[in-house]
């Protein structure tokens, strides 16, 4: 119950995660939690890409609201996990 009230007075929902967490055609289970709260679509907001590790993960949900401070205040957070196995490598 303590979710769904946090939820309902958030207007965007940022959604971020590996392969399992990206947008999918018939909805990721980040999509169908931002449906179910009422936050429209097109305030869903998902930075999620496959291969990324959970520090990567970390990194691109910090980096959004650093470069979006506006959003801190008015945005959910969901996160899709991977296992702690998988680690990033960058290439350039």
């Amino acid at each position: 119950m303590y979710a769904y009230k946090y939820l309902v007075k958030r207007i965007y929902h940022l959604s971020n995660g590996c392969s399992f967490s990206t947008k999918k055609a018939n909805n990721s289970c980040h999509q169908w939690l931002a449906k179910l709260y009422g936050i429209p679509q097109d305030r869903t907001i998902n930075i999620a890409k496959g291969g990324r590790g959970n520090d990567r993960i970390v990194q691109t949900t910090m980096s959004y609201f650093y470069n979006n401070p506006e959003r801190f205040k008015d945005t959910s957070v969901s996160i899709g996990w991977t296992t702690p196995y998988r680690w990033d490598f960058i290439l350039h």
